[in-house]
């Protein structure tokens, strides 16, 4: 009996970190947006949620997803070669995507579909009070591992009160490391140096 317990304690012990771990790292990025700074402690939380899980499998990343955080290296932006590619990676965080406000009058969400090899991107901008911006982009997504996608971003529709634009990209190539993913939470690794949480959406 006593072993039977220190097992279910053991059992119930290592299923409540990941949510302390998980409930530490929203915290952190809600103090920041209500704060500002505090940068150090997401990027610390985040670390410690991806240790606490052996692995991460593509299977759990399908689906629509909300960003509520994200970093990105200024070398995604430099690297880009047209001012249309750096409006991507300001506004649509290169292989993240979401539906919450990320920017004020700006919204998001990402939807991955493994089985179909796609990832799409729409991204809501607010211009005034009865006009707003919407830019879709969409790409393929490869299986490189276990964890990894290759994506490539083929095209870019931009829709403006009375017009209409699909822009040809550059195909931007990168991958994405997923280091941690559950039924509502996920962690993601760019190619560019982005970091990337996100929310499952039902």
């Amino acid at each position: 009996l006593t072993l039977m317990m220190i097992v279910l304690c053991f059992a119930v012990a290592t299923a409540l970190v990941p949510s302390a771990l998980k409930a530490e790292l929203l915290g952190a990025i809600g103090r920041q947006r209500r704060e500002g700074g505090g940068e150090r402690a997401i990027l610390d939380a985040a670390a410690e949620l991806e240790q606490s899980l052996p692995g991460t499998t593509l299977a759990s990343v399908d689906g629509r997803w909300s960003l509520v955080y994200s970093t990105m290296s200024s070398d995604g932006v430099r690297d880009a070669t047209s001012l249309v590619y750096k409006t991507l990676f300001r506004y649509v965080p290169f292989l993240a995507g979401g539906a919450e406000r990320f920017l004020d009058d700006v919204s998001n969400e990402q939807v991955v579909d493994l089985a179909r090899g796609v990832v799409d991107n729409v991204v809501d901008m607010k211009l005034s009070s009865t006009a707003k911006l919407r830019l879709r982009v969409r790409g393929t997504a490869v299986e490189e591992s276990a964890s990894t996608l290759a994506i490539t971003f083929d095209a870019c529709d931009l829709e403006l009160p009375f017009l209409n634009l699909t822009l040809p990209l550059p195909r931007p190539r990168g991958s994405v490391v997923t280091t941690f993913c559950d039924d509502d939470l996920r962690i993601s690794r760019g190619s560019r140096g982005g970091l990337f949480v996100l929310r499952r959406l039902p």
